[in-house]
């Protein structure tokens, strides 16, 4: 069901972005014609494919045991058929639907953003790692001891270096 609500999605993302460009939109209908050669005959020979081996593989299969045509099972066996080449279908034509439109909202200029109450919380909790500044809240030191690049950003002269970059990088002096 995963694959319909991306499709869905990137189908809204597409009409998004032809009501965005209309000039494209146009374009791209008179391309289609000439592009959807290749993948329709790929889809088409696999549906093939799939159709002989499930379909008339299992039919001959079920004939060989003794059912015949109109039986439960072949009746089955046809409904089966049915459902994995329309699943073949759908997933061959929302595929190049789903890579081109499909995850338009996510994070193409990057995922920065404040912490939450509960992240800041945790870093409070930390008694080792990198220094990081202090909770405006609560005043206790946060620390991170994790594995990814840190950016420290403030106005000029509000401690960065005494308060961050250098309590971090010199070691403690034991007494």
């Amino acid at each position: 069901m995963s694959q319909a609500r991306l499709a869905w999605g990137a189908f809204k993302n597409m009409v998004r972005q032809a009501a965005r460009d209309p000039l494209w939109a146009f374009v791209a209908l008179l391309a289609a014609p000439f592009r959807i050669w290749k993948p329709l005959l790929g889809l088409l020979f696999l549906l093939v494919i799939v159709l002989f081996v499930v379909g008339f593989g299992g039919r001959f299969a079920l004939e060989q045991i003794g059912f015949r045509v109109g039986s439960v099972p072949v009746l089955l066996l046809d409904l089966v058929t049915l459902l994995v080449l329309l699943a073949l279908a759908f997933r061959f034509l929302t595929n190049p639907l789903i890579i081109h439109f499909g995850d338009m909202d996510g994070e193409t200029h990057g995922s920065a953003r404040f912490a939450t109450d509960k992240e800041t919380a945790a870093l409070a909790r930390a008694d080792s790692g990198l220094l990081i500044g202090r909770d405006g809240k609560t005043g206790k030191l946060l620390r991170y001891d994790g594995p990814a690049h840190l950016l420290t950003m403030a106005p000029t002269r509000t401690g960065k270096g005494v308060g961050t970059i250098i309590p971090t990088c010199s070691p403690p002096t034991a007494p």
